[in-house]
């Protein structure tokens, strides 16, 4: 099974988004509109944009959450895949085989275990 979803590769600029989206802009605009406050002007706009702001940093939460929800889903399909071809044979051609622990490839259809390394296979 393929590995279709990885957020290693873009994982930490979406964290970066919801950080400067999240907390960074309405920290700014908090400040402004305090300093604003302080020197007596009323700008109701700036409460909105920080809103929003906060309403897009939640937003990019949430899709990362579900991505990440996502991932380990598919992890641990992959997993159950691998957990369940472990120990069968590979065929190969001529009516041989090859043994997926040590790489014999001289193994017969009829054998239940590897000459070599002596593990079953299934």
């Amino acid at each position: 099974m393929k590995r279709y979803l990885n957020l290693n590769d873009f994982g930490g600029k979406i964290v970066l988004a919801i950080a400067i989206l999240g907390i960074g802009i309405p920290a700014l605009l908090w400040a402004i509109s305090l300093a604003l406050n302080a020197l007596g002007i009323q700008w109701p706009a700036l409460r909105f944009i920080l809103l929003g702001a906060l309403a897009g940093g939640g937003i990019l939460f949430l899709g990362l959450l579900s991505l990440v929800i996502v991932e380990q889903i598919q992890d641990h399909l992959i997993y159950k895949m691998y957990i369940n071809s472990r120990g069968k044979r590979i065929p190969s051609a001529q009516g041989w085989s090859e043994c997926p622990f040590c790489g014999n490839r001289k193994i017969k259809d009829f054998e239940n275990s590897c000459p070599i390394c002596g593990r079953v296979l299934k």
